[in-house]
């Protein structure tokens, strides 16, 4: 898999905004199915598949839509590592 799609396709969503203010409506919602709701991993989802590389289903056969999905999957899956790499999905 290349990286480089991913970071690009992440790089040029740079100031994105919610439209209204506030409200967590964006296309990423829209496109994942469930727009109005926190978007942080619905983002991701759509980065990847927008980069070439979809998730698969994780959550939903979008990927994934909470940071505690994407946490259990890829411990599950033995996908954590303490050596990220450019391109990477991170969890705080």
């Amino acid at each position: 898999m290349s990286r480089q799609p991913i970071i690009e396709t992440a790089a040029a969503e740079t100031g994105t905004k919610e439209s209204p203010a506030g409200s967590n409506k964006t296309k990423y919602g829209v496109w994942y199915g469930l727009d109005s709701q926190k978007w942080c991993a619905i983002f991701v989802s759509w980065v990847y598949d927008h980069a070439g590389n979809p998730l698969g289903n994780i959550e939903s056969q979008k990927g994934y839509q909470s940071c505690q999905g994407g946490y259990n999957h890829w411990k599950a899956s033995g996908e954590l590592t303490a050596n990220p790499q450019a391109g990477d999905i991170v969890l705080f």
